[in-house]
């Protein structure tokens, strides 16, 4: 039901795509000191708010 096995070659291409695209973006950002702080500071406050 979950297992997200891909079943295709063409869906398999996309979504390792999509994860080279998600990696790279995301590298993007932590290695950009200001945007790093501010999505730490978001992680944060989305971490405290589901424990209050």
């Amino acid at each position: 039901m979950t297992c997200s096995l891909v079943l295709d070659q063409a869906t398999a291409i996309e979504m390792e795509k999509g994860s080279n695209d998600l990696d790279r973006n995301l590298g993007a950002v932590l290695a950009n000191t200001e945007l790093k702080e501010r999505f730490k500071q978001e992680i944060i406050a989305e971490v405290l708010k589901k424990v209050s």
